[in-house]
């Protein structure tokens, strides 16, 4: 299941596959290819109300590790009292 970045291009809210994306915003459509080929979201898609920005990124992929923090220990002298 592929999810596509789509970014609302109308005026209003538009709900597609049960996500509300706001006027100008973007949202991660999950299956995009099954639900850009049924209506109404195949107008919207004609009109220009909606386009895809591209690929979300599969959280699982970018998980390397570089971007954790470590916890910070805090030593008995620390500890607010």
């Amino acid at each position: 299941m592929t999810a596509i970045n789509v970014k609302n291009e109308h005026g209003a809210d538009l709900t597609v596959a049960g996500l509300t994306i706001g006027p100008g915003r973007t949202a991660a459509v999950p299956n995009w290819e099954r639900v850009k080929a049924a209506e109404p979201v195949k107008s919207w898609v004609s009109l220009g109300m909606l386009h895809e920005v591209g690929k979300s990124p599969d959280p699982e992929a970018e998980k390397d590790g570089k971007d954790e923090q470590p916890t910070p220990k805090v030593g008995k002298s620390e500890v607010a009292r």
